[in-house]
């Protein structure tokens, strides 16, 4: 479901990607796994989240089943807003990477949040680089840091807003007999 904050900010062509990620194939490292997976970030609500496992920082990786263009993104915290992700950067289409590659590697977007974006359930902030994250089929979210001095980062809620691009889902793909 499409929020009016969505709309109001982009319009009707414009909606959530949650559907066209490929949630099966989603990871992310330095998780508190089992209890608070990148799958509780990707569901509606604020009553479950991702957290991190050791320090603040998270490595999520995202593939969608289709190409899509990220036009803006939610991170939501609830009511821990010392937890909220601050500083985020954006890596298109680059596979297997680890923390290393993240902080060596030049991002496609960075982005600092304030505490108003992640305060309660969160504030869509634009991708101000029109072109940035256009035509991905992968995405690797690197959280650096978050708000405050807290040992872990959590996210209830991560949204991804823009349009999926007309094209062939490989996942429908079969295997042609000869």
């Amino acid at each position: 479901e499409i929020t009016q904050q969505t709309r109001a900010l982009y319009g009707m062509n414009e909606e959530s990607l949650l559907e066209s990620i490929d949630k099966s194939h989603a990871t992310c490292m330095n998780e508190l796994a089992p209890d608070h997976t990148l799958s509780d970030a990707l569901a509606k609500g604020l009553d479950t989240w991702l957290e991190s496992d050791c320090d603040e920082q998270l490595l999520l990786h995202i593939p969608f089943h289709v190409p899509v263009d990220v036009l803006a993104v939610r991170f939501a915290a609830g009511v821990h807003d010392d937890e909220a992700p601050r500083t985020v950067h954006f890596f298109a289409n680059k596979h297997s990477m680890d923390f290393d590659d993240a902080t060596t590697l030049r991002p496609t977007w960075s982005v600092e949040l304030s505490a108003s974006d992640t305060a309660m359930a969160g504030r869509l902030v634009r991708v101000d680089d029109c072109l940035a994250l256009r035509h991905i089929v992968e995405l690797t979210i690197f959280v650096e840091d978050n708000q405050g001095s807290a040992p872990t980062t959590r996210i209830a809620t991560l949204e991804l807003v823009g349009k999926g691009l007309a094209s062939t889902d490989m996942a429908n793909l079969k295997e042609c007999s000869s």
